[in-house]
């Protein structure tokens, strides 16, 4: 096996391998030899009784496999001879069962008859994507439990095949509806909760940044500033729920499993995810989502640091950066200050050279590709505001009645996941003129109910509420155009009558 199994883990370690044998092997005497082989890994080494009722519960199983019909023992599997295969059935003479609808609790049996009859649809679809629902509003509160050290969460996979324009949408929409109410009607009573939890960790990193500066003049000692990382490492916010998303890709879907305590449903009306599971991007299986050994998720920046890590070709790049002076510890890059220096062969290589290479010019040819033909037009707002409720940057956006400064998460995946308001950004500017300057602020934190925290540059803070547009501030001189219009229309029509 190759590595040592340590006290602690012996027992269930054994457990597996002994199955694994066993059901390769067979109940042989050459199989328990590779088992006792293997035992010779434990650390300490487990009892000779122990090993033999591990071994005969392993016999037991086997016993209960060879019953199983259609089961082939391992030395008719491994033989030479002509493979046996069975008739196929074909699936077009294979009649399938009508759908139990009356195994559904009474509730749902009449949602999905009533679903069906509206969408004059068979009560199939509705059913099955019933089944799917209620999974995804039972998810996380029920495992299955294989044995005594393997449970398994339970998992519902429904597939809806028919061909276009037989009301697949019409029909799941319905069936997704009430929770997606529920979904927003949650959100609304947890909004006081989120917006006081968003306030309170703003104001845990505040006095964060204020320790720090207290203690490089000696004003604070090393535990405070442990006590409060310990604080804020184990400070919970509070967020948005969020049950289900649509199409999604892999990594944004372990994001959305984190932030829900490692539950999430995916809901596509069009089958979309089976283009991102095929890989959408890469032409290659997509479907592996990897995380971080503390748990965190490999987000586009961290990959791209590794696929630029010179480091992996067994090479190093030495002084590629440097400090100015030993005062400001300032960190430049070094662009001919001073030597660099390129060592060789100074540890084993994990990808080849060439492979290396070739990821560059492709990151090249990407860059040039799909490089933006207009230069970013930026703005004094550019990266200083932030969500209060999904912690997120506020982006501007162009809109039919002028630009506006909207949360990223409410602009990518709407209210029911970040229930923020858009700020036009004419109130936006001024309001920011009742503080100072633009030039004098250094972040805006955006929280419910109109209300904007201002850092300023001298360390002080100033809230202010931005009011809404009126109804006549939001028509534009086109919008005035053509409604004039329309009404001349009218008037005409009704002379005319």
């Amino acid at each position: 096996m190759g590595h040592t199994i340590p006290e602690g883990s012996r027992n269930s370690t054994m457990s597996r391998i002994g199955a694994r044998i066993i059901k390769r092997y067979g109940d042989t005497p050459e199989a328990k030899e590779l088992f006792l082989q293997a035992a010779g890994q434990c650390s300490p080494p487990l009892e000779d009784r122990e090993l033999e009722s591990i071994w005969a519960g392993k016999q037991r199983l086997y016993a209960k496999m060879c019953n199983q019909p259609g089961y082939i023992p391992p030395d008719a599997y491994n033989s030479t001879g002509p493979v046996v295969w069975d008739t196929p059935i074909p699936f077009d003479e294979y009649d399938l069962p009508t759908f139990p609808v009356d195994a559904l609790p009474e509730v749902i049996r009449r949602y999905v008859l009533a679903v069906a009859e509206s969408t004059q649809t068979s009560v199939d679809m509705a059913a099955v994507e019933a089944l799917g629902v209620v999974s995804l509003c039972s998810q996380g509160k029920y495992f299955i439990r294989g044995n005594a050290d393997w449970a398994e969460p339970l998992n519902t996979y429904t597939v809806v095949i028919l061909p276009p324009a037989e009301r697949k949408s019409s029909v799941l929409s319905m069936m997704i509806r009430p929770v997606e109410v529920f979904e927003k009607l949650e959100n609304e009573r947890r909004s006081p909760e989120i917006v006081k939890s968003q306030m309170e960790l703003s104001k845990l990193e505040k006095e964060k940044r204020s320790l720090v500066e207290r203690a490089s003049k000696g004003k604070a000692t090393e535990a405070d500033i442990k006590n409060k990382a310990k604080e804020i490492a184990e400070y919970e916010p509070v967020k948005p729920l969020r049950l289900f998303v649509d199409d999604v890709t892999s990594e944004k879907l372990t994001s959305v499993l984190a932030e829900n305590n490692g539950c999430a449903a995916v809901v596509s009306a069009e089958g979309g995810i089976f283009d991102i599971i095929s890989g959408l991007y890469s032409r290659n299986v997509n479907i592996d989502v990897y995380a971080t050994q503390s748990g965190c998720v490999f987000h586009k920046s961290a990959v791209e640091r590794i696929l630029r890590n010179y480091a992996y070709t067994g090479n190093l790049l030495l002084q590629t950066k440097f400090r100015e002076n030993h005062l400001t510890k300032v960190t430049r890059k070094n662009q001919g200050e001073l030597p660099r220096y390129h060592a060789t062969d100074t540890h084993e290589a994990i990808i080849p050279p060439e492979t290396f290479n070739a990821v560059q010019a492709e990151i090249r040819w990407r860059k040039e590709k799909y490089a933006p033909t207009k230069p970013p037009q930026t703005s004094p707002f550019t990266g200083l505001i932030t969500c209060a409720i999904c912690g997120k940057h506020y982006r501007r956006k162009t809109t039919a009645t002028g630009p506006v400064w909207i949360c990223s998460t409410y602009n990518s995946y709407g209210k029911s996941y970040c229930p923020s308001k858009a700020i036009p950004e004419e109130k936006l500017m001024q309001t920011a003129a009742l503080v100072g300057h633009t030039g004098e602020i250094t972040a805006i934190t955006a929280y419910n109910d109109n209300l904007l925290e201002f850092t300023l540059k001298d360390g002080t803070n100033a809230v202010k509420r931005w009011q809404d547009r009126s109804r006549a501030e939001s028509w534009t001189a086109e919008m005035r155009r053509a409604a004039g219009e329309k009404t001349r229309e009218r008037k005409q029509c009704h002379v005319e009558s």
